[in-house]
């Protein structure tokens, strides 16, 4: 006969989920680093848990456990409107939180083997699981996905410590959020998809916890394939007021060799229909002064118009047409032609000039200076300005 234990009071408490060094729990909050939430799945029915080794399972809203610690459980994990069930073990609380009591203790997931914590959503039935892990995991899981180029291993370095920035930047700005990521939107497949490429392996090993300031603040370091020879700052393109450094021009002999121009063309009727405008009769570019790169475009008819944003342009045509942010166009007709050059949004590190530089011999600390002026690089455990 099945034995159920229900969990009513806190025999055991943690001071917050807080991460040891390597990304696992320790019971002070003061070790904790900064750590992302991952969604790993939603509206689930039913999943299969494994912990190996020492847990503790608590209550998401007061971060007090309900369990002492246990050893060892697994099963398939599932949900009533009422209660969550993991086997022989039943709790009427609807947010949980699975946590590792030691360094020796893993968390899986229908057979993928997750850093950090579990959290358990009950919704009506349905689970919520999301996945808290520290940023040096989340890089090693994610990087080699982001950046198939090959790159330099002092670009690695560079890229590394500009991603590291974005992510602390994004915990800072939003510490409560129920996620930060969708695990599909970002390749995230727990810590079996690391040591995916040793340079970067090592890039994100040798930068640990290093992150750039700008006027003593993190700011989003945004990395781009190909700026075509400059950069726009974060606000010109992004359109929100936040203090980043200034966007560079690029000296000649750091930029890329080969053309890297690119057009494509669209009727005026397939444009109509695509933003639901009748009758263009002309289209507006809005650029930043000082990199020329396009943020907006307006749409004209005779009764009305209509902006669009960048980054949703490209979305509607797809980046293997609108390729980057730098680009004119000439109406033909009954034709629209984009003509540019570059790959990405032309914010921040510049890929394809960052690997010329490290083939010059210039490591990653003047890479960055290069594409981040008055930046500097800082050890920061914490996405905090202490």
């Amino acid at each position: 006969m099945k034995r159920f234990i229900y969990f009513f009071s806190a025999v055991f408490f943690l001071s917050g989920a807080a991460f040891a060094q390597d990304g696992l729990f320790s019971h002070f909050q003061e070790a904790k680093p900064a750590t992302v939430k991952v969604l790993l799945q939603k509206n689930a029915e039913k999943v299969f848990l494994e912990v190996q080794g020492k847990y503790v399972i608590q209550n998401i809203d007061t971060d007090s456990a309900i369990t002492a610690i246990r050893s060892n459980r697994k099963a398939f994990l599932s949900a009533t409107d009422d209660i969550i069930n993991w086997n022989e073990e039943i709790t009427f609380i609807p947010d949980l939180r699975i946590v590792p009591a030691n360094a020796e203790s893993q968390i899986l997931l229908d057979g993928i083997e997750y850093k950090g914590c579990l959290e358990i959503h009950n919704h009506n039935g349905k689970l919520t699981l999301i996945n808290e892990v520290d940023v040096e995991n989340f890089l090693k899981a994610t990087l080699p996905f982001k950046f198939t180029e090959n790159l330099e291993p002092e670009v690695w370095q560079a890229v590394a410590i500009a991603e590291r920035t974005s992510l602390y930047f994004l915990c800072q700005k939003k510490p409560n959020a129920s996620w930060h990521f969708k695990a599909q939107d970002v390749d995230y497949q727990g810590v079996g998809t690391t040591f995916q490429d040793t340079d970067c392996e090592n890039a994100i090993q040798a930068t640990r916890y290093a992150v750039l300031t700008y006027q003593n603040k993190l700011f989003p370091a945004l990395v781009t394939n190909d700026s075509g020879g400059k950069t726009s700052d974060f606000s010109s393109i992004f359109r929100k007021k936040i203090d980043a450094p200034a966007g560079v021009i690029i000296p000649a002999n750091y930029r890329k060799d080969i053309d890297s121009t690119w057009s494509f063309q669209i009727s005026k009727s397939e444009l109509e229909k695509l933003f639901e405008i009748q009758d263009i009769q002309g289209i507006d570019l809005f650029s930043d002064r000082k990199s020329d790169k396009i943020y907006a475009l307006r749409l004209r008819s005779p009764s009305s118009s209509k902006e669009i944003d960048f980054f949703s342009l490209q979305k509607t045509f797809g980046d293997t047409k609108l390729r980057s942010s730098s680009f004119t166009i000439e109406l033909s007709g009954e034709n629209v032609l984009f003509k540019g050059s570059g790959i990405g949004h032309g914010v921040g590190l510049c890929l394809s000039s960052s690997n010329i530089m490290a083939k010059y011999g210039v490591k990653a600390p003047k890479i960055l200076s290069s594409f981040f002026p008055n930046a500097q690089v800082k050890k920061m455990r914490k996405a905090s300005q202490e």
